[in-house]
């Protein structure tokens, strides 16, 4: 079983006297974080598609011009 000591000057924050850590037992705040890591991983993750998507049009686009000046050329 752990042994934790409340720190005075924090209601939220506690010491592990096993190893000496400070911990955080504010749930609502944790959960907090994790959202938002989340939503920032989600952002880099649609930034990537749409990178993807722009470098796939573009590779379309001189697809079609190379299309068209053979057609032109015909």
């Amino acid at each position: 079983m752990k042994n934790y000591t409340k720190i005075k000057e924090s209601s939220d924050m506690v010491l592990d006297e096993t190893n000496g850590a400070i911990l955080n037992t504010n749930i609502q705040a944790y959960n907090a974080f994790k959202m938002k890591n989340r939503k920032s991983n989600m952002i880099i993750e649609h930034e990537n598609e749409i990178h993807n998507i722009k470098e796939d049009i573009s590779e379309i686009k001189s697809l079609l011009k190379i299309l068209i000046s053979k057609k032109e050329d015909e």
